[in-house]
């Protein structure tokens, strides 16, 4: 999974909301700017952790399914022998 992108995804939709409660809230422009500033801190951080967790995870999960295919290619190794084995 690509998660390049999405701690900048996570940012600017947190930025988009807080707009919005913004200018439907009626703040003033420093009130705004400082709580946006904030915000979009915040969730770049958060996104950064959350990418971090998924490319561990995934990578985990990748090492998994490789050492999977390793076991299935053995077992059907050793099935092959034991089939040829038996017809010589």
């Amino acid at each position: 999974m690509k998660t390049r992108y999405l701690p900048a995804i996570i940012t600017l939709t947190a930025g988009f909301i807080t707009c919005m409660f913004g200018i439907f809230g009626q703040w003033g422009l420093y009130e705004l700017t400082k709580r946006l500033l904030i915000v979009l801190l915040c969730f770049y951080v958060l996104g950064g952790v959350v990418t971090y967790i998924l490319q561990k995870n995934f990578a985990e999960m990748k090492e998994t399914e490789v050492e999977q295919e390793e076991e299935n290619t053995e077992d059907e190794e050793q099935e092959q022998n034991i089939n040829t084995e038996e017809e010589n």
